[in-house]
């Protein structure tokens, strides 16, 4: 950590929104982090040292929002509320970063540090790590802790998370019932020119 910055170990990168705000207004990105990732120690004890500045020894023992959330439960209590678990999530540590509006975070790629401005690079599933730094909270909507994130940079593609690709073959099966009029059983002589056939 350098002067409250911590430079993150490689992680699975989910919901990326670094190139265009979230729902909340803001440019944020879910690491899934393996629960032996020395950055978890890390970013634990920046969050001790930012609560004990803010709080001192008065600190809520609890916060809504939890910095660190386990993958695995996060998918049980998902499957118990009828939704779909989410991948890549089981045995993983979660922890998301948030940037606000006026601080869009610089999205590199590795290892020349150019400058990624393409959408499309950066995709749930590929490995990245970031610059982060963990700060507190203390306003109408509560008290908590958070990670804010700088930047990130992108080390390696990865498995898609949740869905991609072209989605395989089609049932053969296919009814157009209700669909008999729209159907043309022909092609129009002129539409059939306008193609190279």
């Amino acid at each position: 950590m350098v002067n409250g910055t911590i430079e993150t170990t490689p992680f699975i990168c989910s919901f990326p929104y670094v190139f265009k705000l979230d729902q909340y207004g803001r440019y944020s990105i879910t690491m899934l982090f393996k629960k032996d990732s020395p950055t978890l120690k890390v970013l634990k004890d920046a969050a001790e040292a930012a609560k004990e500045k803010q709080w001192g020894g008065k600190a809520p023992k609890k916060f809504k929002h939890p910095l660190f959330v386990d993958g695995t439960e996060m998918n049980k209590a998902r499957v118990e509320e009828g939704k779909e678990p989410l991948q890549g999530y089981d045995g993983m540590v979660i922890v998301t970063a948030k940037a606000s509006e006026d601080y869009p975070p610089k999205v590199r790629a590795y290892p020349s540090n150019e400058v990624i401005d393409d959408p499309a690079e950066i995709y749930g599933g590929c490995i990245c790590r970031a610059k982060v730094s963990v700060y507190t909270y203390d306003n109408q909507w509560g008290k908590g802790l958070s990670v804010g994130l700088m930047s990130l940079q992108k080390l390696a593609n990865g498995k898609r998370l949740g869905g991609g690709g072209d989605g395989g073959t089609f049932k053969s099966d296919a009814s157009l019932a209700g669909f008999e009029d729209q159907i043309e059983t022909e092609a129009p002589a002129a539409e059939m020119n306008a193609y190279d056939f």
